[in-house]
């Protein structure tokens, strides 16, 4: 158990520390290439499901960069592909103007490709050591980036206390150095950790004379941070020895377990090297799909906070932007993230869950299967009480506010009336919809895979069938394909997309285009009946969902008393367990029956995001002049509810059931990939990513496929819902467009 709570605890931590940076520098430049380039990367994120990350993580980033190790030769080509990508990155990020975009992409390109070729000729990646020079170096960086951001550099004395620690961490260097040996431990470190803490107060005391409290916090964070590079140098100084364990032999980058035996006992840093080496790529699959909600929900906030009056009172008052972002926005937009950060913590555990699946680690998630196959009560309820006891922790500290950050602003109030004048409320919404050029292209992109996928192969629509137009259907078995296909592979894929005048064989499908599975069914027909299953359980989730989350909510919010607090606990007591716990649990008593049933009751247990989020909008529009109105003219309650509140609440359902979707499906490839969800000889998504996972390293074909079409749906629904959520805030802003810009610009110069 403790293992899979460090793996929650890591990435957590690193989910929060590197989604709000991105969200707040995308939130301050809006409208940028960068700000659309991590909107679109956020939306990939979400649409990603963590088994899918996590086999591509174990087969790039450890076998083969393992191999990799064994000759690590960076060639030219991977400089300059490195180089360009790096520089589009920080070019979009610091250059605002189209000079300073070309400058600062020629600077980082060739700054990358020189420090790739010193990396490549030290031979770097397998003796690599920081050294005192750069450790000063970085300290220097460190001193002036932490001061800007702290106090600015008008405050010298808080930048000469911190530049004062550059110098005492390079003698620190050479002071400690000699006793980070085999025997060291957690609580010597600490203890240098607390001593530093007090040099860096005694000197921050030194040069501040009056509001020491500014210096102290920035020399403080100064030191630590500096003296953290003594620590990394460490553990890269020990980086050449753990390969050359044997129990390593030189592939550092693990793929199963939580930690490798037979290393030399009693040896601190090898051991702990090896723990932060077995963290590694978990770590990130769980980071990468759960950082991309802090971006979006920190960039959300702070563009909110920016609007505000004491914003524009401070920027009024002459203070410069680093001031009015670090010491005013930035704070406020940290009180709703405590919010999304506790209860976070406690929903990545069922993503843990499937991690510890795929890499092979005896955690929590090995103790819930075995507790499932093997029908261990017991463990089960342990299972559930150590996630259910999280979430409780979470729920505490997080305000209902946080859960009803969707809610919409409706009634008279709900479209800006210089925006609407002689339209009517929906054909603003559809406008404002059909400007979200994203939104759009999904929307079409989404229908046509749905009519390509259920018109290819045969479809069953409860007593409704339809033929489909392909010749093979997922239960034939023609013959395997041999001879033709590279590296000695079978059933390789027919379809060509290489126009015959580009030297290709002509665009086509082939007799299979997506290949054969290993006993010769058509794979692409296998695709297509996998995601018409994983479709149909997507909106059949979604319906039931809705069905149940609008008539909860908007029960609770307009009751309120003890109605509400009855239902909400009730669904605080869902909402404490884990969506993935929750579904394996309903899968393992319920997929046999077909995923139909499958689907029904697990679309019983998806309401309660939405429900808190209906209640919220009832207990608003409750209060609205009209709803009094129909009160003094004698409407009964349901026709309050059903025919005046609940039309005015329509925006925030929609919005909330079409990113369900969304999470529909990938929950559906989840159960599915870990044997709980679609059974064979049903076929799913997930089911065929799991059936062929193995098959990677010689036929990638058999799990791209199926995982191209995951994303694809997912990715499309978010952005569908995130154009809806545009059409129905009041709050959103317009972009003024280029050719506004030109005839505004026009009109100045004639009035002038």
């Amino acid at each position: 158990m403790p293992i899979t709570i460090r793996l929650v605890i890591f990435a957590t931590i690193f989910a929060i520390i590197v989604g709000i940076a991105l969200g707040i520098v995308t939130a301050l430049r809006q409208y940028s290439r960068f700000d659309y380039s991590m909107t679109f990367f956020a939306f990939l994120l979400f649409s990603l499901p963590i088994f899918w990350v996590a086999v591509l993580l174990k087969q790039y980033l450890a076998i083969q960069f393992n191999t990799f190790l064994s000759d690590p030769q960076i060639t030219t080509s991977w400089k300059i592909g490195i180089g360009l990508v790096g520089s589009i990155f920080w070019a979009s990020l610091l250059g605002s103007k189209r000079g300073d975009f070309w400058k600062v992409f020629a600077i980082v390109f060739v700054a990358t490709f020189a420090f790739l070729t010193f990396v490549d000729e030290a031979n770097w990646l397998t003796d690599p050591a920081l050294g005192p020079v750069l450790i000063g170096l970085l300290a220097v960086g460190i001193a002036f980036g932490i001061t800007y951001l702290s106090t600015g550099f008008g405050n010298k004395a808080a930048l000469y206390a911190s530049l004062t620690m550059a110098p005492l961490t390079v003698i620190s260097y050479f002071l400690v150095s000699s006793s980070l040996n085999s025997s060291s431990s957690i609580p010597q470190l600490l203890r240098y950790a607390l001593i530093t803490i007090v040099v860096a107060v005694a000197v921050a005391l030194g040069f501040a004379r009056i509001d020491r409290g500014p210096v102290v916090r920035t020399t403080v964070i100064t030191a630590l941070l500096s003296g953290h590079l003594i620590i990394v140098d460490k553990f890269m100084q020990t980086w050449k020895p753990y390969m050359e364990e044997g129990a390593v032999s030189f592939r550092p980058i693990p793929t199963l377990g939580q930690a490798k035996e037979l290393l030399t006992p009693n040896e601190f840093w090898i051991s702990t090297l090896d723990i932060l080496v077995h963290l590694f790529l978990p770590t990130i699959a769980l980071t990468l799909i759960s950082f991309a909600g802090y971006i979006r929900y920190s960039r959300g906030t702070l563009l909110e906070v920016l609007n505000q009056d004491y914003i524009r009172t401070a920027r009024a008052k002459g203070l410069n932007e680093r001031t009015v972002i670090m010491r005013h926005a930035f704070r406020n937009t940290l009180i709703p993230l405590t919010t999304i950060m506790v209860v976070d913590f406690a929903g990545i555990v069922g993503g843990a869950i499937i991690t510890e699946r795929v890499f092979g680690w005896y955690g929590m998630g090995t103790l819930f299967n075995r507790a499932i196959t093997s029908q261990d009560l017991n463990l089960l309820m342990g299972v559930f009480f150590i996630t259910a006891t999280l979430a409780v922790m979470a729920k505490r500290k997080s305000k209902e506010a946080a859960l009803e950050e969707l809610t919409i602003e409706s009634g008279e109030n709900a479209i800006a009336n210089k925006e609407v004048e002689g339209l009517t409320q929906w054909q603003i919404i559809r406008r404002r919809f059909f400007k979200h050029k994203a939104a759009v292209a999904s929307l079409i992109f989404l229908t046509f895979i749905i009519v390509f996928v259920f018109s290819a192969v045969d479809a069953n629509f409860g007593p409704i069938k339809t033929k489909g137009w392909w010749k093979w259907s997922p239960d034939d078995l023609p013959e395997l394909r041999f001879g033709d296909c590279p590296n000695d592979t079978i059933g390789c894929p027919t379809i060509s997309l290489v126009p015959k005048f580009l030297g290709g064989e002509g665009i086509g499908l082939g007799e299979h285009p997506f290949g054969q599975d290993d006993i010769g069914r058509d794979y692409f027909s296998l695709v297509m009946k996998g995601t018409q299953r994983s479709i149909q359980v997507m909106f059949i989730i979604g319906f039931f969902a809705a069905i149940i989350g609008t008539v909860v909510g908007a029960v609770a919010g307009y009751y309120r008393g003890i109605v509400d607090n009855v239902l909400m606990r009730f669904t605080d007591f869902i909402i404490t367990i884990p969506a993935v716990i929750v579904g394996s649990v309903i899968g393992a008593k319920f997929g046999n029956l077909g995923a139909i049933i499958l689907a029904v009751y697990l679309g019983l247990f998806a309401w309660t995001g939405l429900s808190r989020l209906v209640r919220g909008e009832f207990l608003t529009l409750r209060e609205r002049e009209f709803v009094d109105a129909a009160r003094v003219a004698g409407a009964s309650t349901r026709r309050i509810i059903f025919k005046h509140i609940l039309p005015n609440a329509v925006g925030v359902i929609i919005v909330s059931v079409t990113l369900l979707l969304s999470g529909a499906i990938l929950l559906e490839t989840a159960l599915s990939y870990l044997g709980f969800g679609v059974v064979p000889p049903d076929v799913s998504l997930g089911l065929l990513i799991n059936q062929y996972q193995d098959a990677f390293t010689t036929r990638p074909f058999l799990f791209w496929y199926p995982g191209f079409f995951i994303v694809s749906i997912a990715l499309s629904i978010n952005f569908i819902g995130d154009g809806l959520r545009d059409a129905f805030d009041p709050r959103q802003k317009r972009k003024i467009t280029k050719k506004e810009k030109q005839n505004a610009r026009a009109i100045a110069r004639n009035q002038a």
